[in-house]
């Protein structure tokens, strides 16, 4: 049997804390913390306290993890349920760290029951499964069909290459001639992969970039607004830019008197400076004037060369390194704003595109009556935010909603906060529908939303938790800022090796605003545990075929994620052939090391998962 380890006190007490359901708390847990563990005792014990199982919501970030969570709440409630009055008695005091009282006892063995009959299940699911039903419950003052259904992503994908074939279709006709030469535009600056990779940036930023484009136009023109950020005015071209270049001709005399003496000195630089100045005044279009002159005061990486002039020339004209000092300000002058409208040219042509696709996007989707992942937390805000709806909503709302608890609240997006701070904002409004004492818990690790999951910013877990402490603080109710930093899951050698990496600042600076150095705990103190430093693998140079039409193998063996996936491919052989051993935590003892004993954790599905299988 596995040895029972013994949770420190300031651990169990932190977790108490968290779990107590008279309390608002944010929690900050390192991975392997227990944060599933105080979620669900949570949950138990708000509905040990009194609170309908219905007017509890919790938000997951998956579907597997709210179907873990309701499996552990259930699995607990159903061991309840059975025992005997003295163990019962002992487990509710464990958790409420006081003697349970004989109504306690019988609440406690009616749990089970309550929550199997409440209508429509626990309240345990991802934000979006919330925000669907809210808009099923209100899709008038939602704006959305009554009858919508939501897309899976595979139909997601296949509505969003519709909307771009018909926007392709479109431009090619030339019909619409500003979506044409929108197309023109984007192909002039970017390979086709670009444009691919620019269409599905935009698709996968639809909401940031629709509400950007509504503000826009509502002032104007696409155009008109992106050209007077660069300060430039609609009209203006590259010739028009290249117009206002003067040079050599300002001080014609100067000049062409340098260049006549230029051709009688005998060094190379001086001839080309004397054949430069001779061609620029014998041409009148402007850009072919800057072409001209740039050789002779550039190098080729486009730096200002060190030596303009020779000696021999600065002695006969002593200003000439100065006016050719200024010369090449005023050409670095109008590239910049020719660069500037290029920018501009290329932006506007982008966001010409990107509001005729997500129009065209929104149009398929309304006449099908669907509405994707993005759409239900978009329209969830808005509803909540509208002034007009927002009163009778939040009403209904409050009559069923006493206690929110966020799971993995490090991976929630902005939007998704904006759904979430509406419901909050109702509990410290006043007594509201009914006076009862509301609470928000939150748990989270801040260090895991670097990856920006689902949109998330890394301060906003930061920021949300001040929000809330602020509200309960005007509210003069309980708000609990918690650390649990104990893991239970991984070995002190492992998590050491952690902390090392995390010692510079620059390491940890990123990790959030409040950023500190974090410091790894674990029970696991005797445990073994191991890490290896493997080299980088790079990829060994690509013999290209001489013919084009010959293929390439840039997936073969030399590439580095091959590489990785055959090294370790090659070091789980190892530990099977030779008979390495494991601990098996749940006997007690050393067995032989199985293949289903590993785990390969990889941070996305890429071409590496696909070499790895």
């Amino acid at each position: 049997m596995s040895k029972v380890l013994k949770i420190p006190e300031n651990t169990a007490k932190a977790q108490s804390m968290a779990s107590d359901p008279k309390r608002s708390a944010w929690v900050s847990a390192n991975a392997g913390s227990g944060k599933t563990y105080v979620l669900t005792q949570r949950v138990i014990r708000l509905m040990l306290d009194g609170c309908d199982p219905s007017r509890i919501l919790c938000l997951t970030f998956t579907k597997a993890a709210a179907a873990e969570m309701s499996n552990r709440v259930f699995k607990e409630l159903g061991i309840w349920s059975t025992l005997d009055e003295k163990s019962l008695a002992k487990k509710i005091a464990a958790i409420e760290d006081k003697p349970a009282t004989k109504d306690k006892l019988i609440r406690a063995r009616q749990l089970f029951s309550k929550a199997l009959e409440t209508p429509g299940g626990l309240k345990i699911q991802t934000i979006h499964a919330f925000c669907e039903a809210l808009l099923h419950q209100f899709p008038i003052e939602a704006n959305v069909p009554g009858y919508f259904s939501v897309m899976d992503t595979p139909a997601q994908i296949n509505l969003i290459n519709e909307a771009k074939r018909a926007i392709i279709i479109k431009a090619h006709d030339g019909k619409d001639l500003k979506l044409t030469n929108a197309f023109a535009t984007i192909l002039d600056h970017t390979s086709d992969d670009g444009f691919a990779k620019s269409l599905d940036e935009l698709i996968a930023k639809r909401d940031k970039i629709g509400h950007w484009l509504s503000h826009v136009v509502g002032q104007g023109s696409i155009k008109a607004y992106i050209y007077n950020l660069f300060d430039l005015a609609p009209d203006e071209t590259e010739i028009t830019i290249a117009e206002h270049f003067k040079g050599p001709s300002q001080e014609p005399d100067f000049w062409q008197g340098a260049q006549s003496a230029a051709i009688n000195l005998s060094a190379k630089m001086d001839q080309i400076f004397a054949d430069t100045i001779n061609d620029y005044f014998k041409t009148a279009n402007k850009s072919t004037q800057i072409k001209l002159l740039k050789p002779i005061l550039f190098t080729k990486e486009n730096n200002l060369k060190k030596r303009l002039a020779s000696k021999a020339l600065k002695e006969s004209f002593p200003l000439i390194e100065e006016k050719m000092i200024a010369l090449a300000s005023e050409i670095e002058a109008i590239e910049d704003r020719l660069n500037s409208l290029k920018i501009a040219e290329a932006s506007t042509a982008f966001f010409t595109l990107a509001d005729d696709l997500l129009g065209c996007f929104e149009a398929l989707k309304k006449q099908r009556g669907l509405l994707d992942f993005e759409d239900l937390i978009i329209r969830t805000a808005n509803l909540l935010q509208r002034s007009d709806a927002r009163a009778w909503v939040q009403y209904k709302l409050d009559r069923g909603i006493d206690h929110i608890l966020i799971d993995e609240a490090q991976d929630t997006s902005p939007r998704q906060w904006e759904v979430i701070n509406a419901l909050i904002d109702e509990f410290y409004a006043g007594l509201g529908g009914r006076d009862i004492h509301r609470t928000v818990f939150a748990v989270g690790d801040e260090k895991q939303s670097i990856y920006s999951f689902q949109g998330a910013e890394p301060d906003a877990f930061a920021d949300q938790r001040d929000r809330v402490a602020r509200q309960a603080n005007q509210a003069e109710r309980k708000f609990e800022k918690i650390n649990l930093a104990l893991s239970f899951r991984s070995t002190r050698d492992v998590l050491s090796a952690v902390d090392k990496v995390f010692e510079r600042a620059e390491n940890y600076s990123s990790l959030g605003r409040d950023a500190e150095q974090p410091i790894h705990e674990t029970i696991r103190q005797q445990d073994p545990g191991c890490v290896d430093l493997w080299p980088i693998f790079r990829s060994d140079p690509i013999e290209m075929p001489e013919h084009w039409a010959e293929p390439v193998d840039h997936l073969g063996n030399n590439s580095p994620i091959m590489k990785l996936a055959e090294n370790i491919a090659e070091e789980v052989k190892g530990w099977l052939a030779n008979g390495e051993q494991i601990y098996d935590k749940d006997k007690g003892v050393y067995r032989l090391i199985t293949a289903g004993d590993v785990n390969i954790l990889v941070r996305s599905r890429t071409q590496f998962t696909t070499a790895l299988v």
